[in-house]
């Protein structure tokens, strides 16, 4: 079928039984995706295009929010919530156009990077025009240096479990790929995690714990939606004269949180891979 011929009806029930296929735990931005998955796809734009041209949305967003006011830090939030809702839509078109491709996991996840050095750089910068010192600098770029990092970790994991399927492939071939991935994968998370999972914890884990999995507050697909609340927040109470002190908020005492259970994370991911070798054991 001629995917332009794709009713947005249509489309939708295909996210939804996607949607329905994985364990997603936060895909809010999905709810969101269709409308612009339908135009690409109307116009037959490719997913990869999409994926690149999201980039310069994570340029602009930095630019503004490097302007250093809370109208910067709202509308600066924007194109990344954007590039968000881009970053759910080019998969769904390649799914839909056929057209999913190793090339589009390595923009994929390069959009990533980007996506968090540019709201790093731009907070840093914004929050030193508004506060005033180098700190709050190396505040908003520790910001986006840990969720860098977590990435890292993340694709290096990835990338690990994959060259163990090509070498368990190579002796044994009649297996399935992706089953073999997820195999691994539930194998590596049970050693690292313990047996435990997140859907499994309570609810105060579920959204302010740090370890073993971090709460939903600490997801990077949440954060930018609380920064842009807090902002919205800090912005009417400024104008109305009220504030928690001199040179602090809301939003910061968040990112320093942040910043803290991105460090926390990896420093337990790391320490549980030196202890448990579960690549070794894989």
């Amino acid at each position: 079928m001629n995917p332009k011929n794709v009713t947005y009806k249509e489309m939708k029930n295909i996210q939804i039984k996607d949607m329905q296929s994985k364990s997603i735990v936060i895909d809010i931005y999905r709810s969101f995706s269709t409308p612009f998955t339908w135009f690409f796809v109307r116009l037959g734009v490719s997913p990869n295009f999409i994926t690149i041209s999201s980039y310069f949305l994570c340029i602009i967003g930095g630019f503004i929010l490097s302007l250093g006011t809370y109208i910067s830090f709202l509308f600066g939030i924007l194109p990344f919530v954007l590039f968000r809702i881009f970053d759910d839509s080019d998969g769904e078109v390649a799914r839909i156009q056929n057209k999913k491709s190793i090339e589009g996991l390595f923009f994929d996840s390069l959009g990533h990077y980007i996506y968090n050095f540019f709201i790093g750089l731009g907070l840093g910068i914004g929050l030193y025009k508004l506060y005033g010192g180098i700190w709050y600098m190396v505040i908003g770029l520790f910001f986006g240096f840990m969720f860098i990092l977590q990435d890292i970790a993340r694709d290096t994991i990835k990338l690990l479990i994959r060259q163990i399927i090509i070498n368990h492939k190579i002796r044994k071939t009649s297996q399935n790929e992706e089953g073999l991935y997820n195999h691994f994968e539930q194998r590596f998370n049970r050693t690292i995690y313990n047996e435990h999972k997140w859907e499994k914890g309570k609810a105060f884990s579920k959204i302010f714990g740090v370890y073993p999995f971090q709460g939903v507050i600490f997801s990077d697909r949440i954060v930018i939606i609380i920064l842009f609340i807090l902002f919205l927040i800090e912005f009417f109470t400024n104008s109305l004269g009220f504030s928690i002190g001199d040179n602090i908020s809301l939003s910061l005492i968040y990112i320093t949180a942040v910043i803290i259970s991105k460090f926390l994370w990896l420093m337990y991911i790391l320490l549980r891979i030196t202890d448990k070798r579960p690549f070794t054991d894989l």
